[in-house]
Order: structure tokens, then sequence, then C-alpha cells
């Protein structure tokens, strides 16, 4: 298949790209930059803004796509508080702009990011972030296409692994224990948790996602996310045990944005196996001792 890969010189782009390469499949990347890593080099890479209508409809011109896959937005909640207008315009009108360029050009499926932030406080559905609201509002949208194209949006939890972006809470910790660095987690009152989902079990999603029967059209949303809920400060512990260091925890007042815990619901996309939390944090902090965090 010919798929087109939005935000491919990303962290998970670039792994999302390295792993259908290596499935077969012809990929085309599309970012605003160029990041050069020694995973996920895509056949071609057109640096170009999703939101630039001309610049994306020649390139779905031209290329022909079989499916997309649309990663690139602006990322991360504490973000989308400093900038909500700036989120708004490329996580949701940029959205817009891939997906009827995909009607238009009979893409056969859109596989797009969607976030676990989505689900609020006790998985009420009501977002509490500007980033999170921006990931809601795709999911709505591209319900009202029907059977124009097929959508599958998937709600990643907590993604880690190596190359990851180094604001990210584990990358952080990681580069602190290294260092014998204190750091700062934002669980005053130890409740919050994650699932923690390592970048290989994303590729593993997309590609499943990418080999179901062909449908007319629809949508659908699943969520990906790591086997079992960790505490933060479990998270942070088993990280120090990892590095050997000596780093001490702060614990801070949780942000008035941020979400205790949320829960994959029953539209958990089944995986034929998945990663536990202490293999994916071995694989990535051996990453990180091997001086992986000086490139990445």
């Amino acid at each position: 298949m010919k798929i087109l890969v939005t935000g491919s010189s990303g962290f998970i782009g670039s792994h999302v790209c390295e792993s259908l390469h290596a499935a077969g499949h012809d990929i085309i990347g599309l970012d605003i930059q160029r990041i050069i890593r020694p995973i996920g080099s895509p056949s071609a890479l057109n640096i170009m803004s999703i939101t630039d209508s001309l610049a994306t409809k020649d390139l779905f011109d031209r290329e022909k796509f079989d499916a997309v896959i649309h990663l690139a937005a602006k990322t991360g909640v504490p973000g989308g508080e400093l900038d909500p207008k700036g989120y708004w315009d490329v996580n949701v009108n940029g959205f817009n702009n891939i997906k009827y360029l995909c009607v238009k050009y009979n893409v056969k499926k859109l596989i797009y990011a969607s976030s676990s932030s989505v689900y609020g406080t006790d998985n009420d559905m009501a977002p509490k972030s500007a980033y999170a609201k921006t990931k809601k509002f795709n999911e709505s949208d591209a319900a009202f296409l029907g059977s124009q194209l097929r959508t599958v949006g998937l709600r990643f939890f907590t993604v880690y692994g190596e190359w990851g972006r180094p604001e990210m809470s584990i990358y952080k910790w990681a580069k602190a224990a290294l260092n014998n660095e204190p750091i700062n987690i934002f669980d005053s009152k130890l409740i919050t948790s994650r699932y923690y989902t390592y970048v290989d079990d994303i590729c593993r999603g997309i590609k499943k996602v990418l080999r179901e029967p062909k449908e007319l059209g629809g949508a659908s949303v699943y969520d990906v996310a790591g086997p079992t809920s960790i505490p933060i400060v479990t998270a942070a512990r088993d990280i120090f045990c990892m590095t050997e260091s000596d780093s001490k925890i702060n614990l801070m007042e949780n942000l008035h944005y941020d979400v205790a815990s949320c829960e994959p619901s029953n539209r958990l996309l089944p995986l034929a196996e998945s990663t536990s939390f202490i293999v994916g944090l071995s694989t990535f902090i051996n990453w990180a001792k091997s001086g992986g965090m000086a490139h990445g």
C-alpha cells in the first residue's frame, strides 16, 4: 500500500514509518520539519504544514494514497493551555483539511491519533484541557462523514519509548535519574496513575487497523493502552531502580488541567501481544544509558 504518514518526523511518526516500511508498504512522509533519527525514514518527506491546503492538495493529487495515518498535531496538555488558538488551528483545522482531501481523492482509510485525555476526570468524557478538546472535536467531526470515508481514531494512552519527546514524563524522569537530579511529580495526594503504552504497541495497533477488512465507510474509535495501570510515583521509582539513581521525588499539587487517571473503555483495541511496563521501560532505559538522549 502507498501510505501517507503525517507527523512522520515525530516520536510516534518515525516509529510508525519504520514499522510500516518493514512490513513492505510504500511510505510517504509529511512534516513541518526534518528530524534525522536512525529510524523511520519514509520513501519521501514533504516539508509542509497540514494547514496548507494548496500544498497538501498537490501532494494528494500527485501520490494517490491508499491510506493516510494522521499523527501531525500540536501535542502536550501544558502547551495547549498557553496557546489554545494555535492548537485549534493545527489540530482541528489541519485535521479537517487532511480529512476532506481523503474524501476528494478516494483514500480507502484514514487512521488518526486521538488521546486518552478526551476522557476527562473519572471517564466523564468532558475534556479538561484545550488539547483534549481538539481531539474530542475531531472524533465527533469524523463521525459526520458517514459512508464517505472509513475513519479510525486511536486514543493513545501515555506513549513512551526510544526517541521520545524530551518534555514527556518518562523521558524527563529518566534523564533526571541518570544525572541524580530531583524530579517534580504533580501528584501530592498519590492518586494519579497511567496506562503507560510502549511505542511498539502503537505501531502494532495501527498495522492491525490497516489490515481490517475493507468497508464502504463509517467511523470507529478505539483505545490503545498498556496492559496495566501504573501509579506515576511507582513508575518514577522503577526508573530510579533501573538507573541505580539517588534522585529524590518532590510531590507537587496536581495541575488544574491534569487528569488523575482514566480507564480504557470497552472499545480497547485488542492486540495479539502487548508490552509490559517493566519490559518496555527496561528497553527505554538501556537506550538512554547508551547515550540515546544525547541525540533524541
